[in-house]
C-alpha cells in the first residue's frame, strides 16, 4: 500500500506524517484489489498505522500452502514461485476487467522482508465482495490473520477494511480500523493505481492520484506503468494465463523522504484479478524513523467462484 515549505509544523505532526508513509506503502494497491493491509506500531507512542503494499505480499511458507486445492485457474502445482513465460499474445488483443459477483471470495498469502532483512511469513488475507454498483464499481471487505505480528516494533498484522474499487479495479475509497484504533477513511482522487481497462499488451499508462484521509493525512502519488506481456503463472490457486504489469510509483513526504515502489503484478487475463504481486521499496532523503517492508510478495491461495 502506499505512503499515505512554509510555516513550520509542530513536532507531533511531523512524526505522524513520517509514520504515515508506511501506512501508504501497504495501502496502495495497483492490482485489481490486491490486499495489502498491514500495520506499523510507532515505538514511542504506540500509534497504530497500517502499512500496506499495493502492498499488496506473497510467497507463503510451504506448510501453509500444502493441501490447498486448485480452483479457477486450472491444476495446481503447489509452487508459488514458478513463472514460466509463454510470451505475448496476438498484437491488438483487448483484455477486459470483469466485475466480481457478490459473494465472490479470494484468499491471498503474503511474505514480507523488512528493512532489517527479516523474513515475515504466514500472513493471510480474505477478500469478499459485498456489493456491485450500477456504475461498475464494487465493494468488498478484507479480513486477515494474524491481527498482530510484531517484528522489531513494526506490526505486520492485518487491519480489517471495507474498500470500494472502480470498474477497472482501482481503489476509490478505503475504510480501515488499525488495531486498537478508530476507523480511518481514505478517498483517492481520481482513483488508486493501475491502468484503465480494457488493456492490451504494450499499453503504457501514467497517472497522478491524491489521497485524503479522515485522520488529516494527505499525499500525492505519481505512477507510470506498462502491460509487458502474457505469461503462464503457477500459484497455489492454480495455473493462470496472466498479463504481467510493470509499474513504478513515487511520492515525497512532508518530512523529506522520497519513496519509490517498483511493482510486478500478474493479473488473470480472463478477469483482471491479481494472482501474484511483487513489490520492492526504496527511499532517498530523510531516513524513516522506524522499520518498513522493503519487499512484499503476494500470491493467490484460492478463489470462489
Amino acid at each position: 500500500m502506499r505512503a499515505h515549505g512554509g510555516r513550520k509544523k509542530p513536532f507531533f505532526a511531523i512524526v505522524l506524517q513520517t509514520l504515515q508513509i508506511q501506512v501508504n506503502f501497504y495501502r496502495y494497491r495497483f492490482v485489481a484489489h490486491t490486499p495489502v493491509r498491514l500495520e506499523s506500531i510507532e515505538k514511542t507512542r504506540g500509534h497504530h498505522l497500517r502499512v500496506i503494499s499495493s502492498v499488496a505480499r506473497w510467497a507463503v511458507l510451504a506448510p501453509l500452502l500444502t493441501g490447498l486445492s486448485a480452483c479457477g485457474g486450472g491444476s495446481s502445482s503447489g509452487s508459488a514461485d514458478s513463472i514460466p513465460s509463454s510470451g505475448s499474445s496476438t498484437s491488438g488483443t483487448s483484455y477486459k476487467f470483469v466485475m466480481p459477483p457478490v459473494g465472490a471470495q479470494r484468499s491471498y498469502g503474503q511474505t514480507v522482508v523488512d528493512s532489517a532483512n527479516n523474513t515475515i511469513n504466514g500472513i493471510t488475507i480474505q477478500d469478499t465482495v459485498t456489493a456491485d454498483n450500477p456504475d461498475g464499481s464494487y465493494v468488498s471487505t478484507e479480513a486477515g490473520n494474524p491481527a498482530s505480528l510484531v517484528v522489531n516494533g513494526t506490526n505486520y498484522g492485518v487491519a480489517p477494511a471495507t474498500i470500494t474499487d472502480s470498474s477497472s479495479g482501482q481503489v476509490l475509497t478505503d475504510a480501515f480500523t488499525p488495531s486498537g484504533g478508530t476507523l480511518i477513511t481514505c478517498t483517492d482522487n481520481p482513483h488508486g493505481g493501475g491502468p484503465d481497462y480494457p488493456v492490451s499488451i504494450g499499453q503504457i499508462w501514467s497517472m497522478k492520484d491524491t489521497e485524503t484521509c479522515s485522520d488529516g493525512v494527505s499525499n500525492s502519488f505519481t505512477q507510470t506503468g506498462s502491460v509487458m506481456g502474457l505469461e503462464s503463472v503457477i500459484v497455489p490457486a492454480g495455473t493462470f494465463s496472466a498479463l504481467r504489469l510493470q509499474s513504478t510509483i513515487s511520492w515525497t513526504t512532508a518530512g523529506g523522504t522520497t519513496w519509490t515502489e517498483t511493482e510486478t503484478n500478474w493479473r488473470d487475463a480472463s478477469t483482471g484479478y491479481s494472482v501474484k504481486n511483487v513489490i520492492t521499496k526504496t527511499y532517498t532523503g530523510t531516513a524513516p524513523t522506524s522499520g518498513y517492508a522493503a519487499s512484499v510478495t503476494t500470491v493467490l491461495l484460492s478463489q470462489s467462484p
